[in-house]
């Protein structure tokens, strides 16, 4: 192959592999296996413009920590104002074979790695509203020119699809660069645990000359020994030469930074995923108060993308509103509730029998 050849192939790879992420319709294929690290090398492409899969994603602790924080609104009641709609079927449980807080968590998830989500109405009101309906992965999907939207390859109407849109155009996309990095430093990490050092030489210094064999055998069983933290025995003819080691402290903070980069990617408080920039403090805060700033600048963006769709004509009468209830994880703890009473009572905002009965309350959501 020509060098010229070889490069526009290099180049066609490459553009290819930045533009396939964008779209979520492709199912998987015999071409599927050209999206490989050795197969882009190979070809001279960048290996963070591979298209990234959520299984590699989320394999990355901090990103499935990002991603757990993400979906906590999954598992808070719903309030529906007013309250004569709080028992409406979609809303208490959209798919009768499933938990409502599965369903949220997929939708949420879906929001956050591909920017979008999808429910498929499976029964309707009187009226036409949607009674039920069932997450649909974005992957069953496609869309065809002639027939229009398929569901596992059957026609199925636009009409009974439910489409969220998230803030974003989702973070296999967005945030490719930062995630293929942490992925490479993740891999990086569990290489070097397994085996710190990357090169060594048994470097002969005197007596006959090894065949060739030997020499295969002698380093094959020194590989297995360093690789299982074993012993490896030298003599006056023979040496051992380590020429580079990985640094521990070096990839750890490298991991420490790729964690920062995905908090601030995904739009999360560094510290919420125990992620901290270099030279920064970690200044103590409550749970509650971490969580409170991870809601206002982070998980809200995709909460209320399920949220404010929910709240549509289309889905409830005009008027009517759903929203998370996130008074039972914000409250604080004991003692903060004890410190705001006392700060209330003192400044007369409150009576102390008022503040009694709010904690009653307190204690009985809790209990449910």
């Amino acid at each position: 192959m020509s060098p010229v050849t070889f490069g526009k192939l290099a180049a066609a790879i490459s553009a290819q592999a930045s533009v396939a992420p964008t779209s979520h319709w492709h199912r998987p294929n015999h071409l599927s296996p050209l999206y490989s690290d050795a197969a882009f090398n190979f070809y001279g492409a960048e290996s963070d413009s591979l298209p990234l899969t959520r299984a590699e994603a989320i394999s990355v602790p901090a990103m499935a920590r990002a991603r757990h924080v993400i979906c906590t609104p999954a598992r808070l009641p719903l309030a529906v104002t007013p309250e004569a709609y709080e028992n409406d079927a979609l809303i208490r449980q959209p798919d009768p074979n499933r938990t409502r807080a599965a369903v949220h968590t997929d939708t949420l998830d879906s929001l956050l790695f591909h920017g979008s989500a999808c429910w498929r109405v499976t029964d309707r009101y009187a009226d036409g509203r949607p009674r039920r309906a069932e997450y649909v992965a974005l992957h069953r999907l496609a869309m065809d020119r002639d027939s229009g939207w398929q569901l596992d390859d059957s026609p199925v109407s636009s009409s009974d699809l439910i489409w969220f849109e998230g803030p974003h155009e989702g973070i296999l996309s967005l945030g490719r660069r930062a995630l293929r990095a942490a992925v490479n430093l993740d891999r990086a990490y569990s290489a070097t645990a397994q085996n710190p050092v990357v090169a060594a030489e048994l470097h002969q210094l005197s007596g006959d000359q090894l065949s060739k064999d030997e020499q295969e055998t002698l380093v094959s069983q020194t590989r297995e020994a360093m690789r299982s933290r074993g012993v490896v025995y030298t003599n006056e003819a023979l040496e051992l030469k380590v020429h580079a080691a990985e640094s521990e402290n070096l990839l750890i903070s490298g991991r420490q930074a790729a964690a920062v980069d995905i908090a601030r990617t995904v739009g999360l408080p560094a510290p919420i995923i125990d992620a901290y920039a270099p030279g920064s403090s970690g200044t103590y805060q409550t749970f509650a108060a971490r969580l409170r700033e991870a809601r206002d600048i982070g998980i809200d963006a995709y909460a209320s993308a399920v949220t404010d769709r929910l709240s549509m004509d289309d889905i409830l009468p005009r008027g009517v509103q759903c929203q998370y209830v996130w008074d039972q994880l914000l409250r604080g703890d004991f003692a903060d509730r004890m410190a705001g009473y006392a700060a209330a009572a003192q400044t007369g905002v409150y009576t102390v029998e008022e503040l009694r009965e709010l904690e009653r309350r307190t204690a009985a959501q809790e209990r449910e």
